[in-house]
């Protein structure tokens, strides 16, 4: 009845206006992030935060690193990783960790790694997947831990992906 005049007879203004009334109230209550939105927005700031400060445990007290002539803030970038293992195998500027995961023994190759890396010794790191390596006929994830800057890389922003 709210669409019709005092007579009883239907009035296409009243009409007209109740469907914009509707339309408004409709994308004001879309753009109002629900609690269950705000509670996910919460939760990733949550989850980076501590993802942040997890990574700074195993850092070598640096957290700008070269890779690939890239300079990372390795703190800021969800690209990074920490990487848990036992060294396997070493071979030049790469190591061979394994991993049990869910019962079964997984190997990853990673990169630069500094510190001491004596076979069968347990490390943990940060690093950033960079590719694959082919290893005793199997495809291995390629991780590298990265390099100090130079002073002149130094100077240059670190790259700050998100993704």
């Amino acid at each position: 009845m709210e669409n019709r005049d005092l007579h009883g007879n239907f009035d296409p203004m009243r009409a007209f206006f109740a469907i914009l009334m509707a339309a408004a109230i409709q994308s004001q209550l879309m753009a109002q992030p629900t609690s269950s939105t705000a509670t996910a927005l919460h939760d990733k700031a949550e989850s980076e935060r501590r993802s942040r400060d997890f990574k700074s445990e195993y850092l070598d007290g640096n957290p700008i690193r070269v890779v690939t002539n890239q300079v990372f803030n390795v703190q800021n970038s969800i690209l990074w990783q920490v990487k848990f293992g036992v060294v396997d195998s070493i071979s030049g500027d790469t190591i061979i960790l394994s991993n049990i995961s869910g019962g079964s023994v997984k190997f990853y190759a990673v990169k630069n790694y500094p510190g001491d890396a004596t076979s069968g010794k347990k490390i943990a790191l940060v690093a950033i997947r960079t590719g694959t390596l082919q290893w005793r006929e199997m495809p291995l994830e390629l991780w590298d831990y990265g390099t100090v800057p130079a002073k002149a890389a130094a100077n240059r922003p670190p790259a700050t992906a998100k993704n």
